[in-house]
């Protein structure tokens, strides 16, 4: 048969138990805590019991209580000390972060390279087409501006060559936004006299400005310099940047490569002279060249349903 506990008297706390908690080896600032001696458990049995203590018991329990709560004042005094210089290590090692991180770009090797090399690594990182594209609109980040703020050094070299601003894009709501337009001017200035690579890549909306579009794209003669252009957006907004080229009969003389995605089944007229075209890559668009492109030498049709339209292509570029 199991035992049963006597409960016909509370047990009475040996005498407190003495903690101590070095909080600081150096300044030996502890913690000292008097916690009384007892076994959880058979206060436990107490409790369950029902039994209600005497005037005597409850006079002891109540002091050890009153000890036990100042001991918690205690622990949450010391918790607040150390949650307090924590932050004051946090912020000191941030600082030694720092200063490591001055010193290490004092004595860095790329600043013994010499300027020829340093500019090729600058052209690989602000003008390769699948990481260094300059997003205008603010989505990602420019790297070549980001070049520029790390030194005086870099700022100056950034600045005067022209090639580290010829890579940049948007999307066709932005071109025309106050806060992208002058930064679009600003990478065509400083890219001058290069020729330029820009991605227009978001579909433009149905309530798009259509009647009062213009691009700095189109402006001062720019179009000279389009070398290797990515168009996704919808038929209208292509129209409108080809137009003024095919008013005035301009040609693309520094075209290299052309990328258009628009809605499935366009049909898009291009008369433009380009005598250096080398790829030619449409997506549900089909473009009437007109005449051969014997200079093309990369062909790319995706998602043209059109068989008659793939052919004419296909001839026009034999």
């Amino acid at each position: 048969m199991a035992q049963t506990k006597d409960v016909s008297c509370l047990p009475i706390p040996e005498d407190a138990e003495s903690i101590t908690m070095h909080l600081c080896a150096k300044c030996d600032d502890s913690l000292h805590l008097n916690v009384p001696k007892f076994d959880n458990n058979e206060i436990m049995l107490y409790l369950r019991s029902g039994y209600l203590p005497t005037t005597s018991e409850s006079a002891v329990y109540s002091s050890n209580l009153s000890d036990i709560q100042s001991g918690i004042r205690l622990c949450e005094e010391a918790l607040y000390h150390l949650r307090d210089l924590s932050r004051v290590i946090d912020e000191h090692q941030m600082s030694l972060y720092e200063k490591a991180d001055q010193i290490r770009g004092v004595i860095s090797p790329i600043r013994k390279l010499p300027r020829e090399i340093l500019t090729e690594i600058f052209q690989y990182v602000c003008c390769d087409p699948e990481i260094g594209v300059n997003y205008l609109d603010g989505h990602e980040s420019l790297p070549t501006l980001e070049l520029s703020r790390v030194c005086f050094q870099w700022h100056d070299l950034v600045k005067s060559t022209p090639m580290l601003w010829t890579s940049f894009g948007s999307s066709v709501c932005k071109i025309v936004d106050p806060d992208v337009r002058p930064m679009f001017k600003f990478f065509l200035e400083r890219s001058y006299p290069y020729p330029i690579d820009f991605k227009i890549s978001d579909p433009s909306p149905d309530y798009f400005p259509w009647h009062s579009f213009s691009t700095p794209l189109n402006e001062n003669r720019c179009h000279e310099r389009w070398r290797h252009i990515f168009l996704r957006s919808q038929k209208q907004f292509v129209e409108l940047l080809l137009q003024p080229l095919l008013q005035h009969q301009f040609s693309l003389s520094s075209l290299v490569s052309l990328t258009i995605n628009c809605e499935a089944g366009s049909f898009l007229d291009f008369p433009i002279p380009c005598p250096n075209l080398e790829a030619l890559i449409l997506e549900k668009v089909h473009l009437n060249l007109r005449f051969p492109r014997p200079t093309i030498t990369y062909l790319n049709f995706m998602n043209i349903n059109s068989d008659w339209a793939l052919q004419s292509m296909l001839n026009i570029c034999a």
